[in-house]
C-alpha cells in the first residue's frame, strides 16, 4: 500500500515568464524612439509583448526608471516615459598648426 502524498505548504505557482532584461531593455528603446511621445508603462510593457500581469507590469517601470537614471528615457508624470533628447555631439578639439615635421612625425604646439 501507498503512502498518501504530504501536501505541499504552498500551493504551486506557475512563474511568471517575462522577457529577459536585455531585449526588453532593446525593445522599449525602440518603441520609445520610434513613437516620439511620451507613453504609459502599461502601453509600453504591451508594445514589447510583455506579460500584462500587474508584477511584470511593475518590473517594466524598474526597467524603465534605471534607464530613466542612465539618461536613456525620461519620466514625465509619474508612470510616463519617453525617449530622452538626443545630447549634442561632442565638438572636435581645435587642431593647434604645426610647429614642424621631423621624421615624418607632425608635432602640434
Amino acid at each position: 500500500m501507498q503512502k498518501p502524498k504530504a501536501k505541499a505548504k504552498h500551493p504551486k505557482r506557475t512563474p511568471s515568464v517575462g522577457i529577459h532584461l536585455d531585449e526588453a531593455v532593446d525593445r522599449m528603446l525602440v518603441i520609445l524612439t520610434t513613437v516620439g511621445r511620451e507613453m504609459k508603462v502599461r502601453d509600453i510593457a504591451v508594445a514589447i509583448g510583455e506579460n500584462t500581469e500587474d508584477r511584470r507590469i511593475e518590473t517594466t517601470r524598474s526597467r524603465l526608471k534605471a534607464l530613466a537614471k542612465q539618461g536613456k528615457v525620461v519620466e514625465g508624470h509619474p508612470g510616463w516615459f519617453r525617449i530622452a533628447p538626443a545630447r549634442p555631439a561632442l565638438e572636435p578639439a581645435p587642431v593647434a598648426a604645426s610647429e614642424y615635421v621631423h621624421g615624418g612625425v607632425v608635432a602640434m604646439k
